[in-house]
C-alpha cells in the first residue's frame, strides 16, 4: 500500500538519527516557503501596511482553522483499526502526520493570538515595534497557511 505525500522509507532507514531528504524537505517547506513569502512582500513593498480591519478577520480566519486542524487530528486519532492508520503506524509516519497536524494548529493559535496583540497596540502603528509585529503576523499568516495546506493535503491522500 501506498502512502502519498510520504517517502517510502522510514523516518530513520540508517538508525542514525537523521531523517532521510524527501522527509527533511516535507517537514521544513511550509517554514521556507513562509519566510520567502515575507521576505518578498517585505522587500518588494518596502513596509507591510495592514489595514486595521483585517487583524481581525485574520484572527477569526485562524481560530477557525485551528478548531477545524483540531477535528482533523481528532478524527485521525479516531480511526486507529483501519489498515492505512495501522500501515502508517508500522512505518513510523503517524507521528509525523500528527505533529504536522500539531505545527498547523500551533501556528493557527500563535497567528491569532498575535492578531489580538496587533490590534491591541494598533494605536502605537508609528513606531518600529508595531512593523516587526506586522511582518511578524505576516509570516504567521503564510506559515499558517502553507501548514495547514501541508496537513490537510495528506490526510485528504491518506482518507
Amino acid at each position: 500500500m501506498e502512502t502519498r505525500g510520504f517517502s517510502n522509507t522510514k523516518a530513520d532507514p540508517s538508525g542514525s538519527g537523521k531523517l532521510a531528504p524527501s522527509l527533511l524537505n516535507e517537514r521544513w517547506w511550509p517554514f521556507a516557503f513562509a519566510l520567502l513569502c515575507t521576505g518578498a512582500l517585505y522587500f518588494l513593498s518596502g513596509s507591510i501596511d495592514i489595514p486595521e480591519r483585517l487583524f481581525d478577520s485574520v484572527t477569526a480566519f485562524a481560530s477557525i482553522m485551528a478548531g477545524f486542524v483540531s477535528t482533523l487530528l481528532g478524527i485521525l486519532f479516531s480511526i486507529r483499526d483501519t489498515g492505512k492508520v495501522k500501515l502508517l503506524r508500522g512505518s513510523g509516519h503517524f507521528k509525523q502526520l500528527k505533529d504536522y497536524l500539531y505545527v498547523a494548529v500551533l501556528s493557527s493559535m500563535f497567528l491569532a493570538a498575535l492578531g489580538l496583540f496587533a490590534s491591541a497596540i494598533i494605536e502605537c502603528s508609528t513606531c518600529y515595534f508595531f512593523e516587526l509585529v506586522r511582518v511578524l503576523w505576516v509570516y504567521f499568516i503564510a506559515l499558517t497557511f502553507f501548514t495547514c495546506y501541508r496537513a490537510i493535503t495528506l490526510i485528504h491522500k491518506l482518507l
